[in-house]
């Protein structure tokens, strides 16, 4: 029974050394910097954990049929990284940055270096359905900044 114990505590104790390490890895790339320098940092591991194959291609123009809100966001895919612009009620764009995991679709909203929003969307039937959030509300995984977008890929003029 003793020899159980000790294996017990020797795996908790493991377990909890590489989560101290862990943690401390990414306290020391934070140390020093600004609340926006980490909420952008914690963007980018947001997007590289959620970064996988994709079944889908979403470049091109698209367009906010529901709301108007969003203006007409123009994406470009290589491989599974999307970059592009959008803007909110036809202000400045933000800068698009992205990573689509089989259909779905995970977006960074940029502009000046402050992250302003994150979406979640899936792909369906030519339409991007899903989620957008303010940056400090996703990432302090507070659910108040939920609302729901609709985007329609725009069809020719031919």
């Amino acid at each position: 029974m003793k020899t159980r114990s000790k294996i017990i505590f020797f795996l908790i104790f493991s377990l909890v050394s590489v989560f101290l390490v862990s943690c401390g890895r990414i306290t020391r790339a934070l140390r020093g910097k600004s609340y926006y320098e980490k909420i952008l940092y914690m963007s980018q591991s947001w997007l590289s954990e959620n970064a996988g194959e994709p079944t889908i291609d979403i470049s091109g123009e698209w367009s906010d049929n529901v709301s108007m809100a969003w203006g007409d966001p123009v994406l470009i895919q290589i491989s599974n990284t999307v970059t592009g612009n959008m803007s909110w009620q036809r202000g400045e764009p933000y800068e698009v940055r992205g990573v689509i995991n089989k259909n779905n679709v995970y977006l960074t909203l940029i502009q000046n270096d402050y992250l302003y929003y994150t979406m979640v969307l899936t792909y369906h039937e030519d339409k991007l359905v899903g989620k957008y959030f303010y940056s400090y509300d996703y990432f302090n995984c507070k659910e108040k900044g939920v609302a729901v977008l609709f985007y329609r890929r725009k069809k020719d003029k031919n």
